[in-house]
């Protein structure tokens, strides 16, 4: 018999999936810094936006929005 906690965490993990997987569906761009304004996630829209300015989505992950992007500075 398994406890009431170790129940818990697949569904958690099931809806986080699922919450990631209809983010990245949204045709608006979406995206996730920590408290030091870092990447933690962006959608698919933004990863497609941020290409426009020469940037690799990828790359930016963990980085700080100010240093990737210092031209939005004051905007």
């Amino acid at each position: 018999m398994s406890s009431p906690a170790a129940d818990v965490a697949p569904k958690q993990r099931e809806m986080g999936l699922a919450l990631h997987q209809a983010l990245d569906a949204m045709s608006d761009i979406y995206v996730v810094y920590d408290s030091s304004w870092r990447f933690v996630f962006q959608n698919h829209a933004q990863r497609e936006a941020i290409k426009l300015y020469g940037i690799d989505p990828d790359e930016v992950m963990g980085k700080n929005l100010w240093d990737v992007m210092p031209f939005l500075a004051g905007t």
